[in-house]
């Protein structure tokens, strides 16, 4: 199993084809095994870098508090071992959080960003909506589990009858964090502010939302208003896993912004 120190923690990941390299960064609670239709398509043009954040999957987590500062560092650690200098960036929800936070702290080492489904600025409004979500989660994943809490979750996420394949992927493969550290990447993600840092993003920078996302359409509304170089593009007929709903529409989108 390749794993590499990267911290204090050990680090999941996964190299797959030649070229310049991608970085493909999950979402919050998934793993790496949620870029399933991406990898094969997009290593046949580059070298795809796929891993588990701390914490997740089969990276190991820590006792400290969390931070998407804390995980962009674990991102530039495992980059540095694996001796790559400068690569693509693609996160999907957290993951985009993850890839702003190391466009902004580690600029030379980015080429080009893809922001999938993510958000720079929740607001006062966003803030109080968030703080009332982060305790019912605390109270549904007290008398439920996180068996059941995922489950809630891949419904959620796929909502339509003839997505029960995905539904169940999402179980058995993506959805294998612990309650412990699903609640601390919770309190990471929505500390996450980028706004105020935004115009010092320089790489080229591509927005995907699906279109069913609309608080996070709102949300690129404001990245490409701030980002020098911005492009968006929303997936049609989509929720938040847009990859894996229309994996076609979103790897084809990514590759030809990136050739």
């Amino acid at each position: 199993m390749p794993v590499l120190r990267t911290n204090s923690v050990d680090t999941y990941y996964e190299v797959h084809g030649e070229g310049t390299p991608l970085v493909l960064i999950h979402g919050i609670g998934a793993c790496q095994r949620l870029w399933r239709l991406q990898i094969e398509p997009f290593s046949k043009h580059m070298k795809v870098v796929a891993y588990d954040v701390r914490g997740h999957g089969k990276s190991s987590g820590s006792d400290e508090r969390y931070s998407i500062k804390l995980f962009a560092s674990d991102l530039k650690a495992l980059l540095d071992q694996l001796d790559i200098k400068k690569a693509h960036l693609c996160g999907l929800s957290m993951g985009g959080l993850i890839a702003q936070q190391f466009a902004l702290d580690h600029p030379q080492a980015v080429d080009r960003l893809i922001l999938a489904g993510t958000f720079c600025h929740l607001g006062l409004t966003g803030n109080l909506m968030i703080g009332f979500y982060k305790t019912l989660n605390r109270l549904v994943l007290y008398f439920i589990g996180m068996d059941r809490y995922a489950e809630m979750g891949a419904k959620g996420l796929f909502r339509k009858k003839e997505q029960e394949e995905l539904r169940r992927f999402y179980l058995e493969e993506v959805a294998s964090i612990s309650k412990k550290e699903f609640l601390k990447a919770i309190d990471a993600t929505y500390a996450f502010d980028s706004l105020c840092m935004l115009r010092h993003i320089e790489s080229p920078t591509l927005i995907l939302n699906a279109e069913g996302e609309k608080r996070e359409r709102q949300q690129t509304e404001l990245m490409c208003r701030e980002i020098k170089d911005c492009k968006k593009e929303v997936i049609t007929d989509a929720f938040h896993a847009s990859n894996l709903e229309k994996p076609e529409e979103f790897n084809r989108l990514v590759l030809d912004f990136l050739s």
